[in-house]
């Protein structure tokens, strides 16, 4: 059977001391080669002898902040990402135009290089799709456990002087735990404060 020659540069400083084993000709250690890789030849002769890398020796281009291509954003941490970005957006109340953001664009481009941030409309879809899975949730546990609701109403000014009228009901589970969920939220036309 024929056997495949090393092509790799590194070979010139590793000697193959076994079928997945090189050893290194200037310190002696011994690296790991499963399969014919030969990241982990490159990664030592790159923190333990630089001096001796010459220019022609492979290595992975850098991106424009500076760090080396990451793995991939596989599909379901591309979408923890997305539903947790969603959660921020709802938890401190921030505008939907913070997705479309040039800083928090670069910050999560650091963060996760081959993250796709979704645009606005995705994520508000995003947000709407949630709201009624939340709004199903609470209906279905009032229908359990609300036997006896209180509704109340509040009425309060946003911080850019418009008034809005909340319903909220509270109700006590089978586990005698309270309930306060915000039914609704309303803007009142027409009314000056």
């Amino acid at each position: 059977m024929a056997t495949r020659k090393n092509k790799s540069d590194v070979w010139k400083t590793f000697t193959k001391s076994s079928g997945t084993i090189a050893k290194c000709n200037l310190c002696e250690k011994e690296i790991p080669t499963v399969g014919g890789n030969t990241s982990g030849m490159l990664t030592h002769m790159r923190n333990t002898h630089p001096d001796t890398m010459t220019t022609d020796t492979p290595q992975r281009k850098l991106n424009a902040f500076g760090i080396r291509p990451q793995r991939p954003c596989a599909d379901m941490r591309q979408e923890a990402i997305s539903n947790l970005i969603a959660k921020m957006l709802t938890d401190e109340m921030l505008p939907m135009s913070l997705v479309e953001s040039a800083s928090f664009r670069a910050l999560l481009a650091y963060m996760e290089p081959n993250y796709k941030l979704p645009c606005r409309q995705t994520m508000t879809a995003r947000m709407t799709a949630k709201k009624e899975g939340l709004k199903k949730r609470v209906k279905d546990d009032m229908d359990k456990n609300g036997d006896h609701v209180s509704v109340t109403t509040d009425i309060w000014t946003s911080l850019t002087n418009e008034a809005y009228m909340s319903f909220t009901a509270t109700y006590i589970t089978q586990e005698w735990a309270i309930r306060n969920v915000v039914l609704d939220s309303v803007l009142m036309q027409g009314v000056i404060t």
